[in-house]
């Protein structure tokens, strides 16, 4: 009979609310073949869920691990720059043995260049876009392929708890990574109530009542659960993924970008009386006087400014998007520019 070791969670309870997990020792009951994969943890969370900000807590943490993150576009995703030490191509180099690597096209493409590239690393995590299916990445990692060379180790996605359900009202996509997963992240939990964590966690248990389910506030989970925790059952998965394909088509992303300056005030009154169908934006701006880059980012109904690095002599710019459904496009860029000295 195998014995099997536990690791204890450190995290039983949030504000009283029961977050008690154990999980089973990865290496118990493993053979030798299965211990020398490399792991493979999928990212998932909708726009604006706060996934890119646990990754960055996990590049960070004193793990001793050298993790490749693949992600779609570097744009996409604000790697800290603190954690930044060199780039070579599609790749960045991160501290701690780390790195970077952009996937162009093909996923089963990128993963076949990561193992022939000679470069060392213990983990995988794959950051994925804010509307993409988890399924649809997890099973790449299943192929005979580049099973001989990684395990999928789990599905994790982060959910916003102070947008969950206009969320879930107004795209599918959410959904279908809750669904998906087997451990969600509840994220911004210092933005609801007690009453609000209870009704959101029985919503998720609606969607996906076999997921581990973790507290967070900005990202801040223990490393240790969320790397090498073996929770993947893809029979699991398979099994909820019997619906239709998630369908993107009515996602409207429009993208700015111009050598100007905003007057502060009406940049101010624009993100305020952005439309109810933005439900996500981001961006880059300068603005007249003030010396640094401001950064905001919107998510559902709640927007949020902070001050980036200097311009130095850098031109000043503004780099935006903004994803949401039944919006005027053209309006919403009129608007942008008029905000404009």
């Amino acid at each position: 009979m195998t014995a099997v070791a536990k690791r204890d969670c450190g995290i039983e309870s949030w504000r009283g609310h029961d977050f008690t997990v154990s999980y089973a020792a990865t290496a118990v009951g493993k053979t030798l073949i299965e211990i020398m994969k490399r792991p493979v943890t999928i990212l998932s969370g909708f726009l604006g869920s706060g996934k890119t900000t646990l990754l960055n807590r996990l590049l960070k943490a004193d793990h001793g691990l050298r993790i490749a993150v693949m992600i779609n576009d570097f744009g996409d995703v604000n790697i800290d720059k603190d954690l930044v030490i060199g780039q070579s191509g599609d790749v960045v180099e991160l501290s701690g043995g780390c790195l970077c690597c952009t996937i162009r096209g093909d996923l089963l493409d990128a993963a076949r260049n990561l193992l022939t590239s000679g470069r060392e690393f213990d983990y995988v995590i794959v950051e994925t876009s804010g509307l993409a299916e988890p399924f649809a990445v997890a099973q790449t990692f299943l192929v005979p392929e580049l099973e001989e060379s990684f395990r999928l180790d789990a599905v994790v996605t982060v959910v916003d708890s102070a947008n969950l359900e206009p969320c879930l009202e107004s795209n599918e996509a959410p959904a279908e990574q809750i669904r998906c997963a087997d451990l969600l992240v509840m994220n911004k939990l210092d933005l609801v109530t007690p009453d609000d964590v209870d009704r959101i966690r029985a919503r998720l248990a609606e969607i996906n009542g076999d997921a581990r389910v973790l507290p967070s506030i900005n990202g801040d989970v223990p490393a240790e659960l969320l790397l090498d925790i073996d929770a993947h059952k893809f029979a699991t998965v398979a099994a909820h993924h019997h619906h239709d394909h998630v369908d993107h088509g009515a996602v409207l992303s429009v993208s700015f970008a111009a050598d100007i300056e905003l007057d502060y005030d009406r940049f101010d009154r624009f993100l305020q009386a952005l439309p109810d169908g933005v439900f996500r934006a981001k961006g880059t701006v300068a603005v007249y006087g003030i010396s640094r880059r401001v950064i905001f980012h919107r998510v559902g109904g709640r927007n949020v400014l902070d001050q980036g690095a200097s311009w130095g002599e850098q031109s000043r710019s503004c780099r935006a998007v903004f994803l949401g459904q039944d919006f005027d496009r053209e309006r919403l860029l009129a608007q942008f520019q008029d905000c404009a000295t």
